[in-house]
């Protein structure tokens, strides 16, 4: 039952990244993260906000044959 995704990162001397993720269903999620800028070792207050939202779509015909494989 993985619900909630939680992340960090850290790209050296430019970014810390804060994700989280929320499956709503079996097929949709919700995403945001949110990545504070660092400039040296000093935090600044700009930071850039992105939303993700991700939707699997199912396919009744489980019997496809992929048409790159001949």
């Amino acid at each position: 039952d993985e619900v909630i995704w939680l992340g960090c990162s850290y790209r050296h001397g430019v970014s810390l990244n804060y994700m989280v993720k929320f499956n709503l269903t079996e097929q949709l999620s919700l995403g945001y993260a949110y990545d504070q800028s660092v400039n040296g070792s000093i935090v600044s207050r700009a930071g850039a906000h992105e939303l993700a939202v991700n939707y699997l779509f199912r396919f009744r015909h489980k019997d496809l044959v992929s048409p790159r494989y001949f």
